[in-house]
């Protein structure tokens, strides 16, 4: 399983999110960096909870437009 650390700062980086997840088809979970909870990647309400939080991403399978996303709020 791949991993990534994000940071969503806004309800338009989660609505964008959780979109393309949908698109992926696959299971995606996300976790507060820290802690071992992890939600579905699709769940709108439970990633508005982590915005402007740390988050560890971690998924299977990937598309262009996912990537860019992560590359786009990539922490470093």
């Amino acid at each position: 399983m791949n991993k990534r650390l994000i940071k969503l700062c806004s309800i338009d980086d989660v609505r964008e999110f959780v979109n393309n997840v949908k698109e992926l088809n696959d299971t995606v979970l996300v976790s507060k960096e820290g802690y071992g909870v992890q939600l579905d990647g699709e769940s709108l309400i439970g990633l508005v909870s982590l915005i402007g939080s740390r988050i560890i991403v971690s998924y299977n399978k990937t598309s262009e437009r996912f990537n860019q996303i992560l590359d786009r709020k990539q922490v470093v």
